[in-house]
């Protein structure tokens, strides 16, 4: 059977308390950020920027003097292992003399050659020369005696000074002291070096007890400092986000101000007196600047909607945009543009006006017409103007697709195909059927403002225009006749043409060539 951890909701309820106690502090930590940027100051973004600068100067500093106290309690317990380190060397060296000294003493009493009368010059010297060092490995541990360990070196110093004494007797004269100078001296060995280890066991217990104090105290200054650091680093943060916070606010008021002008909300004001300084100029001059532009546009979208109502009974509505948004759009003049050219109209109108009576004439002569502007506008070109019966429209003109002789073509050929839909509305008004023919042509003309200063007209002029006038004349009832530019500006896979027409036309001394559109090819 599985053990159940009994454990589980505990740690579970202790997880929710640490949760609890977690969004408690984020919420205080953020009311308090909320209330600092409430109560600050109205105040300018150089003195916000300046005090940010200030703040971060103090956080600086303060982390500077902070590991300075830290280095240099770090140094003083440094400087006590370094103390206790050479007191403990020299203590060795010195134990290590005095057994060098004793075994030598007891090589020389084997051979018999104690004194120096019955040594070498050499021994002699290296003799002398043990002792000397003996001495001064014996004065310098005494400059790493204190007062604490006085009372050891002194007998240590005693010992010592008592044993080379003795050594130097014998040295000199062995046989005036008998054998025991040479048993006082071993004893002197004895009592120096257990003096030397009383004094070592002191001198390292009292270094280490320095050392654990310096580091007692470097551990304690570094989490002072480390708290000092921390404080510095919360009071510094909440005064930054407490100044940033409040500097968002205003610049969020800017922003919105300028969100809202851009979706064209001309009527928001920015509260001025919720700023001061550079946020506030900011945002008088948002409020003029949004003012004088609301007061303008007035004033532009009264005279646009007169023209608007004004020239949109005479031009199509593509022609009224372009006047309107170009500077020079009203200027006379134009440039050469490569456009198509549409010409459609009704064929035996004359003979079909002779017997419909003026009202029926009119009604017959809209809805054709209509009809076939609706179509122009839908493939995106511009009716340019009614002839009579007839259609001029143009693609490319005065705003270019790229793809102009395509929507021409497929243009034409859906106002072929709304001729029937005209026809059944006439036949349902007893009125007689129509039929049309359509001509395409591409070509260079120029496009623009056509006539005088007093009176104008937007259109477009060139032989391109008189030839598709002439290919019209030529097109049978039902048919679409298209140019051989036209053909080659679409993608002739497309579409069904019948064998190619050479036509004579007045005006143009070469035979052309056109093609008419049967339909779209299917798949």
């Amino acid at each position: 059977m599985r053990k159940v951890d009994s454990s589980y909701p505990k740690r579970h309820a202790a997880r929710r308390i640490a949760d609890k106690a977690y969004l408690w502090v984020a919420t205080r930590f953020i009311d308090w950020i909320d209330e600092l940027s409430r109560k600050a100051p109205k105040i300018g973004l150089r003195a916000r920027l300046q005090l940010i600068v200030l703040a971060l100067v103090v956080l600086f500093t303060t982390n500077v003097l902070i590991s300075a106290l830290g280095s240099f309690a770090r140094s003083e317990a440094l400087i006590h292992y370094r103390y206790s380190a050479s007191a403990s060397n020299l203590t060795y060296d010195l134990e290590l003399l005095l057994k060098a000294q004793k075994r030598k003493l007891l090589v020389l009493d084997a051979l018999g050659t104690k004194s120096f009368d019955r040594m070498t010059i050499s021994e002699q010297v290296q003799t002398q020369e043990d002792q000397t060092r003996i001495i001064d490995a014996l004065g310098d541990l005494g400059r790493f005696t204190e007062y604490q360990t006085e009372t050891e070196y002194r007998s240590l110093f005693k010992a010592v000074s008592d044993l080379q004494a003795i050594l130097s007797e014998i040295y000199e004269d062995r046989g005036s002291h008998g054998g025991d100078s040479y048993e006082l001296a071993l004893a002197s060995y004895e009592l120096a070096l257990e003096a030397l280890d009383v004094f070592s066991l002191n001198n390292a217990k009292l270094s280490a007890d320095r050392s654990r104090v310096a580091n007692e105290q470097a551990t304690l200054i570094d989490r002072i400092a480390f708290l000092m650091f921390l404080a510095s680093i919360v009071i510094t943060t909440l005064f930054i986000l407490a100044l940033i916070k409040n500097t968002n606010q205003s610049l969020s008021r800017l922003k919105l101000g300028v969100e809202r002008f851009g979706t064209g909300d001309l009527k928001y004001r920015i509260d001025e007196s919720l700023d001061a300084g550079e946020f506030a100029e900011l945002a008088r001059t948002f409020n003029k600047m949004s003012s004088s532009l609301d007061a303008a546009i007035e004033q532009l979208e009264v005279r646009e909607r007169f023209i608007k109502k004004v020239f949109g009974r005479y031009l199509s509505d593509v022609v009224v945009e372009e006047i309107l948004e170009t500077p020079d759009g009203l200027s006379i003049g134009g440039e050469v543009k490569e456009i198509t050219i549409l010409m459609s109209d009704i064929r035996d109108f004359t003979r079909l006006s002779e017997v419909l009576n003026p009202q029926e004439t009119v009604l017959l002569l809209n809805r054709y017409l209509g009809a076939m502007a609706e179509i122009v506008i839908e493939y995106g070109g511009v009716v340019d103007e009614f002839l009579g019966d007839g259609v001029l429209a143009a693609f490319g003109a005065p705003i270019s697709t790229g793809a102009d002789a395509e929507a021409a073509l497929r243009c034409a050929i859906a106002m072929r195909d709304a001729v029937e839909t005209v026809n059944k509305k006439n036949r349902a008004d007893e009125l007689p059927e129509i039929k049309t023919a359509i001509a395409v042509n591409t070509g260079q003309v120029v496009v623009g403002n056509i006539g005088c200063e007093q009176r104008a007209k937007f259109g477009f002029v060139g032989h391109p225009v008189n030839v598709t006038s002439r290919i019209e004349d030529c097109a049978r009832a039902g048919e679409i006749l298209i140019s051989q530019n036209t053909k080659n500006s679409v993608d002739s896979t497309k579409y069904k043409f019948s064998r190619p027409r050479s036509i004579t036309v007045k005006g143009v001394k070469n035979v052309l060539e056109v093609f008419n559109v049967e339909g779209m090819e299917t798949y």
